[in-house]
């Protein structure tokens, strides 16, 4: 399995980060963007998790389904 490169894009300098990922996050910002991104140390957001810890796409277990009481 590939290493996938940060997410991180500078508007400021209209660069994308190169550097390898090794944090993931499952946030949508907005309509536009969904999906998994992906970010190195110095870009992580508050919410991301080691991709370690994010098990594969057809890993996924279904959501919880709550019981009526």
């Amino acid at each position: 399995m590939a290493i996938p490169s940060c997410d991180f894009y500078d508007w400021g300098t209209h660069h994308r980060c190169a550097e390898p990922a090794t944090w993931v996050t499952h946030q949508s910002f907005g309509q536009a963007l969904h999906g998994v991104r992906y970010y190195c140390d110095a870009h992580r957001p508050p919410r991301a998790r080691p991709i370690a810890a994010t098990p594969a796409e057809g890993e996924r277990r279904a959501p919880k389904r709550r019981h009526k009481a």
